[in-house]
């Protein structure tokens, strides 16, 4: 009877511990980290980022006003697979387009944006990819 009380009690530890760490980790976010950097020598007007889920259809992000060398950080909820694409319009109104593309919860995303060309780097959670 003990050991079962003990077995039960040790499971409870294990469970509670795990929570704990995937809080930490952030295991199962539902959050998308997209880190914007301008290496261009041009001031972005705006970067519009058009978020397409399943079930909510598209949803448009903007962030205005980044000057050269600066860089900025959005989080947005995506709670499944899911895309998204980059508009990048400078203040001359030149205008660039790309972005990550497919995204799932957890990935962080660097979009470095130079004056011809947008850059993707994606932090896979867990390190795996395909």
């Amino acid at each position: 009877m003990i050991r079962k009380i003990l077995y039960l009690i040790a499971l409870v530890v294990v469970f509670i511990g795990g929570i704990f760490i995937s809080a930490i980790s952030h295991f199962g976010s539902p959050i998308l980290t997209i880190k914007f950097i301008n290496k261009s020598e041009k001031q972005i007007q705006t970067a519009d980022i058009i978020h397409v889920t399943g079930r909510f259809g598209e949803i448009q992000h903007r962030i205005t006003s980044l000057v050269p060398g600066e860089k900025r950080q959005i989080r947005i909820w995506t709670p499944a697979e899911s895309s998204y694409k980059l508009i990048v319009t400078f203040v001359d109104q030149k205008q660039l387009t790309g972005g990550q593309g497919y995204i799932e919860p957890g990935y962080k995303v660097t979009e470095t944006i130079e004056a011809d060309k947008i850059s993707s780097d994606v932090e896979l959670f867990g390190g795996y990819g395909p």
